[in-house]
């Protein structure tokens, strides 16, 4: 363990003299950047500036568009889904429909065989009314026909 730490302590002192070197050069760069931009002038400070105005937009175009890229993706996403969900929706749809049609199909045929036995049912009244009728009348007639035969006596 103390070697892995003698190791990392020496690695450490390495790249603090390295970023001290950089930091060296970095310094170079600038001062040569500002030497540049003095001895150019005026004319060079305007043509910076609008190059850096020229990446500036370029930079924000860039962000508009990845963001304006993303919502396009999320959208068409959204679309999917939502056709998948109306295409299942229109399926039980159809499901239910047909399955109103077999029920309204149903009710017809039993409404139509209530009617055909309500109307068996009135003849098998009107009959037994008849048959009622005529039981009274025979038996009328026979009464009759005692008591006319007990008269004739």
């Amino acid at each position: 363990m103390k070697e892995l730490e003698a190791i990392i302590s020496k690695h450490q002192q390495a790249l603090d003299r390295l970023k001290k070197s950089t930091s060296k050069i970095e310094e170079d760069v600038r001062g040569l950047q500002n030497k540049i931009l003095e001895v150019g002038g005026v004319r060079l400070r305007v043509q910076k500036s609008k190059v850096d105005s020229i990446h500036e937009q370029i930079v924000a175009l860039n962000e508009r568009i990845t963001k304006t890229q993303v919502a396009k993706n999320t959208a068409e996403k959204s679309v999917t889904k939502l056709t998948s969900s109306i295409e299942k929706k229109e399926a039980e749809l159809n499901e239910i429909n047909s399955s109103l049609e077999e029920i309204s199909k149903e009710i017809q045929d039993k409404t139509s065989a209530a009617v055909d036995v309500k109307i068996k049912a009135d003849s098998a009244k009107a009959v037994s009314i008849f048959y009622s009728f005529l039981t009274v009348l025979f038996f009328l007639f026979l009464f009759l026909f005692y008591f006319f035969l007990l008269l004739d006596e």
